[in-house]
């Protein structure tokens, strides 16, 4: 089922903590089937990990982020201001 873009099409925010980071991005996969993309890993290296996660609708994968974005600032984690959309969420 390919389902019609969604006027904010894509979230995208990182946090990091030392030299750890973390980024999630809600994004349409070619398909159109919404993914939440976690990746994960250490500063300055080519170490890390990615995990994409199916969502049902664009709501459930801002549910995601939410609950991610909440386990980050627990775990000590700051935001980092998304280059591509200045941090700011409300745009949409």
């Amino acid at each position: 089922m390919v389902t019609t873009s969604h006027p904010c099409s894509e979230k995208s925010s990182r946090w990091e903590k030392g030299t750890r980071y973390y980024e999630t991005r809600l994004h349409q996969d070619l398909w159109g089937s919404w993914v939440v993309t976690r990746v994960w890993g250490r500063r300055g290296t080519a170490w890390g990990q990615v995990r994409h996660l199916p969502c049902g609708s664009y709501a459930e994968g801002l549910e995601m982020l939410t609950a991610i974005a909440m386990r980050r600032r627990q775990r000590g984690y700051v935001g980092v201001e998304d280059a591509e959309n200045g941090g700011d969420e409300a745009a949409c």
